[in-house]
């Protein structure tokens, strides 16, 4: 039986009594998830990666479920076949300075902004979405153009449910290097 594609989870309704546009082209969304911050050393590094509508990876899971080897084969497979990826990195000096949580932010914001298109959704993995004081500065930077912020959603579990935050979790992991992940 061939294994079982997954896809992107619809876009979120437009709020009731608000006329949309629909969009002259597919809807772009970002997977967004980090790794480090549950380490005791070493940055925080967060990815983005936007994936096409019908991407079909096998074996692309959780970071958390593979292995470095798994990791490994499939991080340059993303890279190759996403539409944009990025990466943010937090240092360990300025982890101390603004805490675990807002450094997590803060990378994210970065990933996000070195996207080389801009997204329409982002779908960050767990339970919060990115603060605006911190996603905005980054997002002025890279697009003076659209300065409107792109919708978020927490998603919790979303690097084992949602392709496009898996393939984040991967990069983000194997950026981070083998000496700072377990």
């Amino acid at each position: 039986m061939p294994p079982r594609r997954k896809r992107f989870p619809a876009a979120p309704a437009p709020e009731q009594g608000l006329l949309c546009a629909l969009p002259s082209r597919p809807l772009l969304m970002a997977g967004i998830d980090e790794a480090g911050r549950g380490c005791l050393a070493g940055p925080v590094v967060a990815a983005a990666v936007i994936l096409p509508e019908a991407y079909d990876l096998p074996g692309l899971t959780d970071s958390k479920a593979l292995s470095a080897a798994q990791r490994d084969h499939l991080a340059p497979l993303i890279r190759q076949c996403a539409l944009a990826w990025g990466l943010g990195v937090v240092w360990p000096a300025t982890i101390d300075r603004i805490n675990i949580l807002q450094a997590t932010f803060e990378a994210m914001s970065r990933a996000v902004a070195s996207l080389k298109r801009r997204p329409d959704l982002l779908l960050v993995d767990g339970n919060k979405t990115v603060p605006e004081p911190v996603l905005l500065p980054h997002w002025r930077k890279r697009h003076a153009d659209a300065p409107d912020l792109p919708r978020q959603n927490a998603v919790v579990g979303g690097d084992s449910s949602v392709p496009a935050i898996s393939a984040a979790s991967v990069l983000a992991k194997t950026y981070r290097g083998p000496e700072t992940t377990s």
